[in-house]
């Protein structure tokens, strides 16, 4: 009852909070050829996504739900940081590099002080021990993957804040599926929970009509929160395989694309429109159909995720390995899709 009673107040808090954004009056001008909207549309609704999340920290701590430990706290204050570095862009528009600078402080900044992944099991009795620097620096990569991910994938309304909370959820329920086995520590998964709910309540202003963005405050703050949680969920013994399960249909998508883009000796670094989704939307998909793809595909993923942990030994391996080939097809077929519809 207390976690439903949590997801309620979240979401509330969410919902008015991302009103209160939209009236501030920040713009997203449809000034780049990679932006798929027509009309100067408010941006920076990520903020209430903060806001939500924060409050939802504040209420599970004080019930004593949640244990706020220095990786709790490192989570929070990391991911806020990284929200401030993306308000700053949605409002001054900072250079690629300068933001990719910052963010690697950031990141480097929880793998130093919240925590990092010194062990990695790839299957029953094949553990690699990476030990601090190795860990460290493995930490740093999945971090910087997964908020870059979040960034490029939130194009289309709904679609990258709207896969997040599904594999936050899925987290949540590895963390718990896991406890009943190892005894983790419960507190963790309420984490996913509240980002989860606080996500839920942005969705209502931006899934369907796409009444405001989530802006660059949103997708960082929110891509650093999923990495970051996911980083915890590994710390605390649940497969890294499982983690990622979580969010590949995404992370899928963006290294095709960068595969693609570098094959065409184009610099990754700078804007474009070459996602899966985007060129759909462009050749007559609706933002909502495409994202709804998407959501289903990190649903499936999720529910696989949580059935290769049931299953135990190297299930995780080799159902994330499934489900890349999978993955790998579907976007093939969408990318030869929007050739044809070119060459038409």
């Amino acid at each position: 009852m207390m976690w439903l009673l949590v997801f309620l107040v979240v979401l509330i808090v969410a919902l008015l909070a991302t009103r209160a954004i939209i009236a501030l009056g920040i713009a997203d001008s449809p000034d780049e050829a990679r932006k798929l909207h027509k009309e100067i549309t408010p941006t920076s609704g990520g903020i209430g996504i903060m806001i939500a999340v924060v409050i939802g920290v504040v209420i599970v701590g004080l019930q004593g739900v949640l244990t706020v430990t220095q990786s709790v706290m490192a989570l929070v204050l990391l991911s806020l940081a990284g929200g401030i570095l993306g308000l700053l862009d949605d409002i001054y528009v900072l250079g690629a590099k300068l933001k990719l600078l910052v963010m690697l402080a950031i990141v480097s900044g929880f793998a130093i002080f919240g925590a990092r992944i010194e062990t990695l099991e790839i299957a029953p009795q094949l553990t690699l021990n990476l030990g601090p620097i190795l860990g460290g620096l493995g930490t740093v990569l999945w971090l910087l993957v997964l908020v870059n991910t979040v960034n490029f994938m939130d194009g289309a309304n709904g679609m990258a804040i709207g896969c997040a909370a599904i594999g936050l959820l899925g987290l949540c329920g590895l963390i718990l599926l896991h406890n009943r086995a190892a005894q983790v520590a419960l507190h963790f998964a309420v984490l996913g929970w509240i980002g989860a709910a606080a996500c839920s309540g942005f969705l209502y202003w931006n899934a369907a009509k796409g009444r405001v963005f989530a802006g660059d405050a949103g997708a960082l703050f929110v891509g650093l929160f999923c990495g970051t949680f996911g980083v915890l969920a590994v710390v605390a013994g649940v497969s890294a395989f499982s983690v990622a399960l979580c969010f590949l249909p995404m992370l899928v998508d963006v290294i095709i694309t960068i595969i693609l883009r570098l094959r065409r000796r184009e610099n990754i670094l700078t804007p474009h429109s070459h996602h899966a989704y985007q060129g759909a939307i462009r050749h007559g998909a609706s933002h909502l159909r495409m994202s709804s793809m998407y959501w289903l595909l990190t649903l499936i993923c999720c529910a696989a995720a949580l059935f290769a942990l049931a299953i135990g030994g190297a299930a995780p391996l080799w159902i994330f390995a499934l489900m890349v080939g999978v993955l790998c097809c579907h976007y093939w077929m969408i990318f030869a899709d929007i050739r044809a519809k070119s060459h038409s």
